[in-house]
């Protein structure tokens, strides 16, 4: 056997080339080698680092997912039966990958929101194979962009914002970093991918973005290291929409914008709709502005329906509305029959959970919108008995899609809600678009009884035609 005492070693990448210069240097630990057996070394020890350049070079392909080869050269002594003698020692160690395996971010919260940037917090989990230990690396930032585009593309898309991880370790096995922040910035040239980023999120679907870095790092061979990393986000859960209520008074009497019931007899102007929940999951209120949704079926709402008028006239329009219910807008006077102080509003406040509040309870408001059929779904062919002004498909729609639901013994139907709206966050805003699907609509009792004037028809006068 023989006893090697510890030694200093100097260290280069292979990728230098012959005679490259050494970017650092460590302490090899004293170690007791046997004859014919192989002896392990334990590198429990900190890497001093001369040349910052070509460090951050061979560190940057390590986290690149890389097998990098270090290059060890030192002089040390062997003290063998009684004598010692000197070695010099030139060897390749091969430096395990660190690639950030499965990199998500969960559990996505609104902080603040001020005028051109929206704070978040997260918490990161991945994976790593490697036994390479990284730690007591301190707060570390990266730039994060959309990586809805090849990689090979992605260093020239404009960053969305960035992201801070406060204590930034990696260990063997899976890794959790906690309460990293994430910062979304919006200027001219980022404006419409943060507003996509936050339709998507907001809608509930999941997305890809990528992650480079560090910025402005104190340990300089760290910075800009890390390439490209993707990272996956989780939508909201649920989305943003939890629930849409079809009622014979909202839908189909109204309101005035004084908050009136409507009396058509009259003529005056009505604020007709559905009653729409939002849901709020996240600690930060947010308001809602210029909200404009489309309604559409999951499947196909093509029919006959046939309407009576003092049991001696009837008529019936066809109608193939594809999947097509109705337009919901935002609109004054959609809160006047809630608060009459609000009669001039066209704005949804969603309240916060409450701060502390562990199980992230829902909190819900319910909003009236107003409903509009969409320009190119007017076709001016079917106007209806007892009101020979109307689009007689767009008056029947409603009672269609819950007769349709209920003969398939389904009180709901499911829908996808798509649009576009302002979203404000303290004084943070922007107009993102949103697709939520699987949105269940309700509909009461009274909404399967169809009144258009003095003419009427139930679901017994709906024919449906039969999808392939």
């Amino acid at each position: 056997s023989a006893r090697l005492p510890a030694f200093r070693a100097s260290l280069r990448s292979a990728h230098s080339g012959a005679g490259g210069p050494p970017f650092g240097w460590l302490t090899v630990p004293e170690t007791r080698i046997e004859a014919d057996v192989m002896s392990k070394i334990v590198l429990d020890t900190y890497l001093h680092v001369t040349d910052a350049g070509a460090f951050a070079k061979s560190f940057g392909r390590i986290l690149q997912g890389e097998l990098e080869e270090w290059e060890i050269t030192g002089t040390l002594m062997v003290y063998s039966m009684g004598h010692f003698m000197s070695l010099s020692l030139c060897k390749n160690l091969s430096v395990p990958a660190v690639f950030m395996d499965s990199l998500r971010a969960d559990g996505v919260d609104l902080a603040h929101g001020k005028e051109s940037e929206l704070a978040t917090k997260l918490d990161l989990s991945f994976f790593s194979s490697s036994v390479l230990k990284l730690r007591d690396l301190g707060p570390l930032t990266f730039e994060v962009r959309l990586g809805d585009r090849p990689l090979e593309q992605a260093g020239a898309a404009p960053r969305i914002g960035r992201m801070t991880v406060p204590s930034f370790t990696v260990a063997q096995g899976v890794n959790a970093l906690r309460n990293a922040s994430f910062v979304l910035e919006k200027d001219a040239a980022s404006e419409a991918l943060v507003s996509a980023f936050l339709g998507r999120w907001l809608s509930g679907q999941d997305q890809q973005l990528l992650v480079s870095g560090p910025v402005g790092s104190t340990i300089p061979f760290l910075e800009r290291a890390l390439r490209r990393q993707p990272m996956f986000v989780a939508g909201l859960s649920n989305g943003l929409v939890k629930f849409v209520e079809m009622n014979g008074f909202h839908t189909f009497l109204g309101h005035d914008r004084q908050g009136k019931p409507c009396n058509r007899l009259v003529g005056s102007h009505c604020l007709q709709g559905p009653i729409v929940t939002f849901q709020n999951k996240l600690h930060h209120v947010m308001t809602l502005r210029d909200v404009s949704l489309d309604v559409d079926l999951m499947e196909e709402l093509a029919y006959d329906v046939t309407l009576h008028s003092l049991r001696l006239l009837r008529r019936t329009s066809s109608c193939n509305r594809g999947r097509s219910l109705m337009r919901l807008r935002s609109l004054p006077g959609m809160w006047a029959q809630v608060n009459a102080s609000r009669a001039l509003d066209e704005s949804v406040l969603v309240p916060a959970v409450q701060m502390g509040s562990e199980r992230r309870e829902t909190v819900l408001t319910a909003a009236f919108l107003a409903k509009e059929v969409p320009p190119d779904l007017l076709t001016g062919e079917s106007s209806c008995l007892g009101d020979p002004r109307g689009d007689c498909c767009f008056a029947s729609a409603v009672s269609a899609a819950a007769c349709l639901a209920l003969s398939r013994d389904h009180l709901i139907a499911r829908s996808t809600l798509k649009g576009n709206l302002t979203l404000e966050v303290g004084t943070f805003n922007t107009t993102i678009s949103v697709e939520q699907r699987g949105v269940p609509i309700g509909f009461t009792d009274d909404v399967r009884s169809l009144r258009v004037g003095a003419a009427t028809a139930s679901c017994r006068d709906f024919v449906f035609a039969i999808s392939g």
